[in-house]
């Protein structure tokens, strides 16, 4: 009886352990750009949807670490970002084939520009016609800005092809 009660409580300890473990415990911010993580007021914050994600690789002139992978239950992050007019370089993630990790597919390139506001969260999803990206507001979903498809090429042939930012773009040819 004694013997039966010890492994009852024992496994009921691991389960509660690996119910917890599973779960996030809190969310690691990732600072872009020099803004300060500890300063949720004055900071915007991104999140990769779950469901139909695109990575952020860039924002402005700040490139993005590409360590960090599509957000999973246990592994909930968000990058801050200075408020303001905002540029931003997304990605789909490479697809993987089966269990291997074999990317296949397409990789397909957005830039959404938008207008981030301080102490808002935010959310980068994929359409559903995946031609463009969308910035909704987080929590609600509504759709903020929307970013054109402007690369797609065969995962692990190249990188994204950005075009410059509009201050920058040369003129069109005089005819």
């Amino acid at each position: 009886m004694l013997r039966t009660v010890r492994w009852r409580n024992l496994l009921a300890g691991a389960g509660l352990l690996g119910a917890a473990g599973c779960g996030s415990l809190h969310t690691s911010l990732i600072p872009v750009g020099g803004v300060t993580a500890a300063d949720h007021a004055h900071t915007a914050q991104i999140r990769e949807d779950s469901a139909w994600p695109v990575l952020l690789r860039g924002v402005d002139e700040h490139q993005v670490s590409v360590w960090h992978a599509v957000t999973f239950p246990f592994m909930d992050y968000a990058y801050v970002i200075a408020p303001g007019a905002r540029r931003l370089l997304v990605t789909t993630p490479p697809a993987i084939f089966g269990s291997l990790p074999i990317p296949v597919g397409n990789t397909r390139c957005y830039v959404i520009a938008a207008e981030l506001l301080p102490g808002r969260a935010y959310r980068l999803k994929e359409a559903d016609d995946r031609r463009q990206a969308l910035l909704l507001l987080d929590p609600g979903g509504e759709t903020i800005a929307r970013g054109p498809l402007v690369d797609e090429f065969f995962t692990g042939t190249r990188t994204c092809r950005w075009p410059g930012p509009p201050s920058q773009s040369s003129p069109e040819p005089a005819h």
